[in-house]
């Protein structure tokens, strides 16, 4: 009988533990997808900002932000695509949703002002 006691104890422990790694990996997620939004927006930022740039050395400076923010977009996106391809990770659809977001253009989805 004590057997069973502890056995059924360890299902609820296990199950919370296993759903804090659920919630974790989700988060983390979602927070990439934050990400590659705010490298889109600054993106877009900065491409506005380069078409009416003067000055050689901030045309400089503001090209290699844009090249440094492109470098991130792709890693995210490399990551995401692994994470897609190994089984078991459990929303899928959250995955996707990055690949589609870090794909994107950093115009696409943005009000220029």
């Amino acid at each position: 009988m004590r057997t069973g006691c502890k056995k059924a104890g360890r299902g609820p422990r296990l199950r919370s533990v296993l759903n804090k790694a659920i919630f974790l990996a989700d988060s983390l997620v979602g927070s990439l997808c934050r990400e590659v939004d705010g490298i889109r927006w600054r993106a877009s930022q900065l491409l506005l900002a380069m078409r009416s740039c003067q000055d050689a050395a901030l045309s400089r400076r503001l090209g290699m932000e844009l090249h440094q923010l492109q470098q991130r977009r792709s890693e995210l996106l490399r990551t995401a695509t692994a994470w897609s391809k190994q089984s078991g990770f459990k929303d899928e659809l959250a995955l996707e949703f990055l690949i589609e977001m870090a794909n994107r253009s950093p115009l696409e989805g943005h009000w220029a002002h």
